[in-house]
């Protein structure tokens, strides 16, 4: 049970998921009760990164559809984080774009050479870094080890919409990070979530 200021802080970022049109919020996924709670100290946040920008060209592997709103999620952490800078990454070129407090960079979660030139882009330190992308364990495993990095101390690594099948696969990354980190599974009514924290 969410105290009143973390419900009110939860609703709050629903809401403007909701607004800019990302799933984040809705109700099969309820991740707005995670990230609001990661992301409490608003003022405090300074940088934080997703994998998967919602490509709408149905080309693409793990797209959103026709109706798909690239960018919505990080259009929502902007607004939801008044002195954050947001940046995002994605397989279709397509959709990258810049605005402002967003930049979005090209990555191939099958492709670690797309990593290292994303390591060349990126600030060194963030508060939380996202895979909502391909939904692959493999790709969400690179995602994982570049993301481990970069998250500062006391800082989140969140991989989204995991398949039940794959949850021997977290449990077992779970038990062999490094000790510098803590992680948990997470789950919504129809989703589940392998967070990490670093604790020091």
């Amino acid at each position: 049970m969410l105290e009143p200021e973390q419900s009110k802080s939860a609703n709050e970022l629903k809401a403007i998921f909701d607004k800019h049109h990302s799933d984040k919020g809705a109700e099969y996924n309820s991740y707005h009760l995670l990230y609001s709670m990661i992301l409490a100290d608003r003022s405090a946040i300074k940088n934080v990164f997703e994998i998967g920008l919602g490509t709408n060209n149905t080309d693409v592997v793990s797209n959103m559809g026709k109706e798909g709103a690239p960018g919505a999620s990080l259009r929502a952490f902007r607004e939801f984080l008044p002195h954050a800078e947001i940046f995002g990454a994605d397989v279709d070129k397509r959709v990258l774009f810049e605005d402002e407090r967003i930049r979005t960079f090209h990555v191939d979660q099958t492709d670690d050479k797309t990593f290292d030139l994303l390591n060349q882009q990126l600030p060194n330190h963030f508060d939380l870094m996202i895979d909502d992308g391909l939904h692959a364990p493999n790709a969400n495993v690179r995602a994982l080890n570049f993301f481990l990095s970069h998250i500062k101390v006391g800082g989140w690594a969140v991989i989204e919409d995991i398949g039940e099948p794959a949850i021997p696969v977290w449990e077992l990354i779970g038990s062999i990070l490094p000790a510098e980190f803590e992680s948990a599974i997470y789950r919504t009514e129809k989703a589940i979530l392998f967070a990490v924290k670093r604790v020091n």
